[in-house]
C-alpha cells in the first residue's frame, strides 16, 4: 500500500556553496563516480528515527524522498514524499521503490540482502548487499576488519565474554522456574505437616 505523504517540509533550493579555504576547510574531492543531483528521488528502507532524519535532510537539499517500511505510523513517512507501506521483503513494494528513486540506501543493517540485490538491478544502492551482509554478522564483521587492517578486540576474548552473556541470559531465565518450584515444593511441605498436626489432635 502506497501512503502519500502530507509533505510537511516543502522542498527548500539547494546551493551548492564552495568550501572555504579561509574557515581552514580542505577543498571538496573531484568526484569519480556520477553524483544524484537535488530534484531527484531518494529511497530509504526503514522509516525510524534515522530514517526521518534523512529524509528531513535530504528535503531540506531539494531531494524528494520515498519510504519503505511497514509500520504505518513510521516517524520518517512524515517528512517522506511518499510512503511504501510494506515488508522490507515485498517484492512489489521493492519494484516500486526500485523504479522510483535513482538511489536507495538502508537506515539499519538487518534488512534482507535479497532484498536489496534486487534493488541493485533498478537503482543504485548503497551500502550494497555484501557490505551489509558483513554487518549483519558480528564475526563476519570482524574477520572483515582485521583483514583490512583495522584494530579489532581479539576474536577469543569477544566469544568468551559473548558465551557469558549467553549463560547469564540463561540463568536469569532459568531462575523464575526454579523460584516457583521451590515455592510450590514449600507450599506442599507446609500442608502436608498442617495436615498431620491436624490429624494428631483429632485422634
Amino acid at each position: 500500500m502506497i501512503l502519500v505523504a502530507p509533505g510537511v517540509l516543502p522542498p527548500v533550493p539547494y546551493t551548492d556553496v564552495p568550501m572555504s579555504r579561509e574557515a581552514g576547510r580542505r577543498e571538496r574531492p573531484t568526484l569519480t563516480r556520477p553524483c544524484v543531483s537535488p530534484g531527484a528521488t531518494l529511497g530509504v528502507l526503514g522509516g525510524g528515527q534515522l530514517g526521518r532524519m534523512f529524509a528531513y535532510a535530504a528535503r531540506v537539499m531539494g531531494y524528494h524522498v520515498v519510504v519503505l517500511d511497514p509500520d504505518p505510523h513510521s516517524p520518517a513517512a512524515r517528512f517522506a514524499d511518499a510512503h511504501l507501506c510494506a515488508g522490507y521483503d515485498d517484492q512489489t513494494a521493492l519494484l516500486e521503490l526500485g523504479k522510483r528513486c535513482a538511489a536507495i540506501t538502508t537506515e539499519f543493517e538487518n534488512v534482507p540482502t535479497r532484498s536489496l540485490e534486487l534493488l541493485a538491478t533498478l537503482s543504485t544502492v548503497r551500502p550494497g548487499a555484501v557490505a551489509v551482509a558483513i554487518a549483519q554478522d558480528r564475526i563476519t564483521e570482524k574477520s572483515y576488519l582485521a583483514g583490512q587492517g583495522f584494530p579489532v578486540l581479539k576474536y577469543g576474548l569477544a566469544m568468551v565474554l559473548a558465551f557469558i552473556g549467553t549463560k547469564m541470559l540463561i540463568v536469569d531465565f532459568v531462575k523464575i522456574p526454579i523460584a516457583v518450584a521451590l515455592g510450590v515444593v514449600a507450599l506442599i511441605l507446609t500442608t502436608s505437616i498442617i495436615l498431620s498436626v491436624w490429624k494428631t489432635r483429632l485422634q
